[in-house]
């Protein structure tokens, strides 16, 4: 699985930070702690008309501000998306393990195997530890369902309907 990015550090505290420069300048002179990204992107996000795009700020930010969004992108799903995701990441990822068993290769949630895959497939467990962080966090779920259209959720409603509440059958 790939390393996940290191989180951005501001060039200089912002004029509007509760503490002092001396305080952060020496903060930022230590390793950041393996928690830091998700600290990074945790919380709520909301999408804002910039211009001609739609900006993603935290909840708390603002243009007004002087905030810098996280993205500006042209389609307000897209936005959507990218607030829904940015939160969504579990704190206890599931893992795949690289020697293959009888069953196949296993799936691990922590130390325990919680399944198996029969191809070596990194993208794929990626793929399901968003899915998991997405469905676990409602704030996640809702932006999703928004930008999900009309048609999208029609379509999902008369498919949940049929499920009858059974999910895997």
């Amino acid at each position: 699985m790939p390393e996940p990015e290191e989180p951005s550090r501001p060039a200089s505290p912002p004029a509007d930070n509760a503490f002092r420069d001396t305080f952060l300048d020496h903060a930022s002179q230590r390793d950041e702690p393996p928690t830091a990204r998700q600290a990074e992107v945790a919380g709520s996000w909301v999408v804002r008309r910039l211009g001609n795009g739609y900006a993603v700020y935290r909840h708390w930010e603002s243009p007004e501000h002087g905030d810098q969004p996280i993205a500006v992108l042209s389609e307000p799903s897209l936005a959507l998306l990218l607030a829904a995701v940015l939160p969504a990441r579990p704190e206890t990822q599931l893992l795949l393990g690289s020697e293959p068993q009888e069953e196949g290769f296993p799936l691990l949630a922590g130390a325990e195997v919680c399944g198996h895959l029969s191809a070596f497939d990194e993208q794929l467990v990626a793929d399901l530890n968003l899915a998991l962080g997405l469905v676990s966090r409602p704030e996640s779920l809702a932006l999703q369902l928004q930008a999900a259209g009309a048609t999208a959720l029609t379509l999902a409603g008369r498919r949940a309907v049929r499920l009858g509440g059974e999910g895997a059958e």
